[in-house]
């Protein structure tokens, strides 16, 4: 039972957005609820939603002039090492990036939960009272720190990736010329190396300016754990999208599932709405660990020199 315990996880759901199928799908996917309780969140949804139709009338086009200001002067320099950083510049090459001191408030949001533990290991991190350089290094992490990523061989053909971190991701496959591998042998000489790269993402906290709107595209987390400190302001890389055609290249999968409900209602869901006891539900959920598997073939056969 102390386990199962340690493997659970409180996570602020915002509900009483529509489609409630979808609320009732995404917490019937992640916990095991049972018929009586998820009647209690359907009339519990329906609550919230009421108040969301309120805010419609009250707070409705208050997402269209997100605020937010220059970088001070304190810290340009770290806002330089950032922008010439080449991971930086590799992951951010098709709209043009910029940072900016963006308003916490007026971020539109689309992840749907937040894990509460993982927020108390960032505010852990950041100390009861960071300075401005601890909260711009949390935000924009120009030295990269790596996840826990552990690598197994489970068949012939087969390598699995285990890490407790959902940022950990496949960032490339190359071609690799036997002269840029070092301090490796095998059973004869290197020709070409065919290479799987495994790591995490640049992990900056991101948002997209869209029509006056500014959506918060990666670092939920991180943005909810400093709210809750009472930051209003927080570096952060924007890049201005002119171009709906755009959003297929620089948006995430999860937004352009329906980028309407953030762009084109009049009062989008904001990270604010998770701070308001209306429109939030904490629930407990199993605690998971990302993985990838990748596997391959290899095919050998003779064809005719022509």
């Amino acid at each position: 039972m102390t386990n199962q315990k340690q493997n659970i996880d409180n996570h602020v759901f915002l509900i009483g957005r529509p489609p409630m199928s979808e609320f009732l799908g995404v917490v019937n996917s992640t916990i095991d609820y049972e018929h009586s309780q998820l009647t209690q969140l359907a009339d519990e949804w329906r609550t919230a939603n009421q108040h969301i139709k309120e805010l419609q009338k009250t707070q409705a086009n208050i997402a269209d002039k997100a605020d937010y200001k220059d970088v001070p002067k304190s810290l340009e320099t770290l806002a330089n090492q950032v922008l010439e950083d080449k991971i930086f510049q590799r992951a951010f090459n098709i709209v043009k990036p910029v940072i900016r001191m963006v308003e916490l408030d007026s971020l539109v949001v689309f992840q749907k939960h937040i894990n509460l533990n993982y927020v108390d290991g960032i505010k852990k991190q950041l100390g009861s009272s960071p300075d401005e350089v601890a909260v711009f290094k949390i935000c924009l992490p120009v030295d990269h720190p790596l996840p826990a990523i552990s690598a197994t061989r489970v068949s012939n053909d087969s390598f699995v990736f285990v890490s407790s971190s959902a940022d950990v991701r496949v960032l490339d496959m190359a071609l690799l010329d036997g002269e840029q591998i070092q301090n490796y042998s095998t059973t004869g000489p290197i020709a070409s190396v065919l290479g799987f790269v495994v790591g995490s993402g640049s992990n900056c906290l991101n948002a997209l300016y869209i029509n006056g709107r500014m959506i918060l595209n990666n670092g939920s987390h991180r943005a909810y754990a400093l709210r809750s400190m009472g930051f209003t302001y927080v570096p952060c890389i924007v890049q201005q999208v002119l171009s709906i055609d755009e959003l297929d290249v620089v948006a995430t999968a999860e937004f352009l599932q329906n980028p309407a409900a953030y762009l084109e209602t009049e009062r989008p869901a904001l990270l604010q709405d998770y701070f308001n006891k209306k429109l939030i539900k904490v629930l407990p959920v199993q605690r998971k660990k990302r993985q990838i598997k990748i596997s391959y073939k290899i095919e050998t056969i003779d064809v005719p020199d022509i």
